[in-house]
């Protein structure tokens, strides 16, 4: 680190990202991890970010001009809630259902023209073969439809009527997700999720 002038993390993140742009090549595209500590650092024209800050710190990126991918850790981190590897809880609470992935929270003004996308996020210090799919589905179903339907907001019902599909579909290819909701409402969704059953639960 010495012999490359590295006295602090973001000098050492700076070297990094020179030598990923040496070995795949200045005209290719590069997807960088974005916090706000490092919105200051020189970034290429290729380079994409990926916003990993909280979704209430999105105005950060009204001065990045680079291309955007949202995976805001308080809203489409898959862990949260999930607990600690040593059994504790872990530092991003409470759980995301996927109504909250379907709802996730996009920029506004000129910094909505450069995002790109979106991303589930999801490390697997607690993770192995036999959760994976329950914990990545449905959630990573809900926030396929909201992008790729953004022209469209989809109510309750009709969200959970597609999730229900989709995790119909997957179970085909031996993929096993989470159930949407109970086995009843699955097959009485307009029932389960009327306006009058959300009202009663003070869900709506």
């Amino acid at each position: 680190m010495q012999q490359n002038n590295i006295t602090n993390y973001f000098d050492l993140y700076d070297y990094y990202m020179n030598n990923v742009r040496q070995h795949i090549g200045p005209d290719h595209h590069r997807i960088y991890w974005l916090i706000e500590e490092f919105k200051n650092l020189t970034f290429w024209d290729k380079d994409i970010l990926q916003y990993w800050e909280s979704a209430q710190n999105l105005t950060i990126l009204d001065d990045i001009q680079n291309p955007i991918i949202l995976s805001q850790w308080d809203e489409l981190y898959i862990n949260c809630g999930t607990g600690s590897f040593l059994g504790s809880n872990n530092w991003c609470n409470p759980f995301k259902t996927w109504y909250d992935f379907y709802h996730f929270s996009i920029p506004t003004g000129e910094a909505a023209q450069r995002v790109l996308g979106a991303a589930a996020t999801i490390w697997t210090d607690v993770i192995d073969e036999y959760n994976l799919d329950s914990l990545v589905f449905p959630r990573a179903s809900a926030l396929g439809l909201r992008l790729w339907n953004s022209d469209q907001t989809f109510t309750r019902d009709d969200l959970a009527r597609k999730l229900v599909f989709i995790n119909q579909q997957l179970r085909q290819w031996d993929i096993y997700p989470t159930p949407v909701t109970n086995e009843y409402c699955e097959y009485h969704i307009d029932e389960c999720f009327s306006k009058t059953v959300l009202q009663l639960l003070g869900d709506y």
